[in-house]
C-alpha cells in the first residue's frame, strides 16, 4: 500500500473517520493498530521484527535513564545499537559484503566461498532503526527524556504517515504530539490536504511521467542514445528523484497534519543552493540532520582540527552513501559528496574572510555560477545513484562526455514537465506562489483546483512507478 494507490485512500479514509470519532483518550488505539496494520501489508512477518526492536529500544532506553553506572548505561546503549545495526547488516548489507568478498578473491586468485542469504529487504528499515536509535542515543546524551508508556513509544516507531520512508522523526518531535493529541480544527485538515495534493501531483504528473516516458527508457541503455538525450536523461532523474522522495515527503506530512500531528520538513527547494553545504542542509534534510548529530559529532566533527574535520566528513558522507543501498555505486557516491563538502570547507577557511569576496559572492554571476555548478554537480553524481554497476555508469558518462551518436528521444511530455518542474522552483523563490494564491478569490481558485485534478487524471501514467526510497 502506497501513497499513489486508491487503497491508501481508502484506508487513510477509515482510519481518519475512526480516529476523529473516538474520545482523546483512545486515539492512539486507533492509531497504533492502524500503522501496524499498514505496515503489515508489506509483510506481514516483519511486522514482527519491528515490534521486536521497538520493544528493545523501549526496554534499552528506560535501562540507560535508570542507571547511574557509566559502564553499565554504556552497556546497554551498545546493546541497542548492535542489535538495530545487526538487523540491517544481515538483512541489507550481509549479501553485498558476500558478494565482494568472493568478488575480491577472485581478483587475487583466491577460491573464497561464503554463504549466502537471499532475504527479502524490510520496507523502510534503514528509516525506523535509525529513528529509534536517534531515540536511545538522545536518551544516553541526557538530551531526552525515556517514553514509560510503551503505547505511546510504539506510536512514535511505528506512525504510518512516515513509517516507510520518513521523514526520520526525532522523539523531542514527535512523542509530545502522541501524549497529547491536538483536536480537530478544519484549517490544520485543509492545509494537509492540500500538501498531499500537491505532493500527490509532484509525484505522479513531475516523478512518474518523467521516469516511464524519458529516464528508465535512456538509463536502460545509454550506449543507444546521443548525447544530447543523455543530457535530458540525467536532468530528468535529478527531477524525478526530487519530486517523488520530495512528494513521498509532503503526502506523509499532510496525511499526519490532517490526523493532527506535524512532521518536520523534509526538503527546502535543495536546488536552488548555491553550494554543496547549502545543498545538504535542504536536501533530505532530516537524514542529514541526523548524519551531523550521531555520526559526524561522534567522529569529532570540527573539534580536532582541519584535518580531521575534513575526514570527519568524507567518512560520514561515505557511510551515509552505504545507507542509501547495498551497492558501491551508492558509497562512491557518498565519497564524492563527502570530498565535496571538504573541498567547500577548505574553500570557506582559505578565501571566504579575503576583502572584497563577500561582496563579491553576493552578485548575480557568483551566485548563477555557484548555483548551476552545484546543480551539475549533484545531478552527474545522481548517475552514478541511478545505474547498478559501475560499468553502467562508465557507458553513461562517456556519452556524456563525448560526441556520441544514436537515437534522439523526443518526447514533449517528458520534457514540457523538467522545464515547467524548474521554472516553478526558481520562480517560488522571487514570487513565493503560497503567499499570493490564496488572495485569488475562490471561484477562481476552485477552476485551478479542478484542472490540477483533471491533468493528474489524464497524465498519471498507467505503469506503476514505485517510490525511489522505498528501496532503502
Amino acid at each position: 500500500m502506497i501513497f499513489s494507490q486508491i487503497e491508501y485512500f481508502w484506508f487513510f479514509g477509515i482510519v481518519f473517520t475512526l480516529y476523529w470519532a473516538v474520545p482523546r483518550r483512545a486515539r492512539l488505539w486507533v492509531l497504533v493498530p492502524a500503522s501496524l496494520l499498514f505496515y503489515g501489508t508489506w509483510n506481514f512477518k516483519y511486522l514482527l521484527l519491528l515490534l521486536a526492536t521497538t520493544g528493545l529500544d523501549y526496554f534499552s532506553a528506560i535501562q540507560i535513564d535508570r542507571n547511574t553506572s557509566a559502564r553499565v548505561r554504556k552497556a546497554w546503549l551498545v546493546g541497542s545499537l548492535s542489535a538495530n545495526l545487526g538487523i540491517l547488516a544481515v538483512f541489507k548489507y550481509y549479501g553485498f559484503f558476500a558478494h565482494s568478498l568472493v568478488a575480491l578473491g577472485e581478483a587475487v586468485g583466491l577460491n573464497v566461498h561464503l554463504t549466502t542469504l537471499e532475504l527479502l529487504l524490510p520496507v523502510g528499515v534503514s528509516f525506523y532503526t535509525f529513528q529509534s536509535m536517534s531515540y536511545t542515543i538522545d536518551v544516553y546524551r541526557g538530551v531526552e527524556k525515556p517514553v514509560h508508556n510503551p503505547l505511546h513509544y510504539v506510536a512514535f516507531v511505528s506512525f504510518f504517515p512516515q513509517l516507510v520512508a520518513g521523514p526520520i522523526v526525532r522523539a523531542r518531535h514527535l512523542v509530545h504530539q502522541l501524549e497529547a493529541p491536538a483536536d480537530f480544527e478544519i484549517g490544520r485538515f485543509k492545509s494537509g490536504a492540500k500538501l498531499f495534493a500537491w505532493g500527490l501531483w509532484k509525484k505522479n504528473i513531475f516523478a512518474d511521467l518523467v521516469a516511464v516516458r524519458c529516464v528508465d527508457i535512456v538509463f536502460a541503455a545509454p550506449a543507444d542514445f546521443d548525447t544530447p538525450t543523455l543530457w535530458i536523461g540525467a536532468l530528468a532523474y535529478s527531477l524525478q528523484i526530487y519530486a517523488d522522495f520530495s512528494g513521498y515527503s509532503d503526502m506523509a506530512r499532510g496525511s499526519a497534519r490532517m490526523l493532527g500531528y506535524e512532521l518536520p520538513l523534509n526538503f527546502d527547494t535543495p536546488y536552488r543552493s548555491l553550494s554543496i553545504t547549502e545543498f545538504w542542509r535542504r536536501w533530505h534534510m532530516s537524514l542529514s540532520s541526523w548524519l551531523r548529530d550521531y555520526l559526524y559529532i561522534s567522529l569529532g566533527g570540527n573539534r580536532k582540527g582541519r584535518h580531521r574535520t575534513w575526514i570527519n566528513l568524507f567518512l560520514t558522507m561515505l557511510l551515509g552513501g552505504l545507507w542509501h543501498g547495498a551497492n558501491w555505486t551508492f558509497v562512491v557516491w557518498g565519497g564524492l559528496h563527502g570530498a565535496a563538502l571538504a573541498v567547500h570547507k577548505v574553500f570557506l577557511e582559505r578565501f571566504a574572510g579575503r576583502p572584497g569576496m563577500a561582496r563579491a559572492r553576493e552578485t548575480l554571476g557568483w551566485r548563477a555560477f555557484a548555483g548551476l555548478s552545484t546543480f551539475l554537480f549533484v545531478c552527474l553524481c545522481f548517475v552514478l545513484f541511478r545505474t547498478t554497476t559501475f560499468g553502467h555508469a562508465l557507458d553513461y558518462f562517456a556519452g556524456l562526455f563525448t560526441a556520441q551518436g544514436g537515437r534522439r528521444l523526443v518526447d514533449l511530455g517528458a520534457v514540457v514537465p523538467i522545464f515547467v518542474f524548474a521554472a516553478a522552483t526558481l520562480l517560488d523563490a522571487r514570487f513565493r506562489f503560497a503567499t499570493w494564491y490564496p488572495r485569488i478569490p475562490w471561484p477562481l481558485r476552485s477552476v485551478g483546483y479542478a484542472a490540477a485534478a483533471l491533468v493528474l487524471l489524464l497524465l498519471t501514467p498507467t505503469t506503476q512507478v514505485p517510490f525511489v526510497y522505498f528501496q532503502f
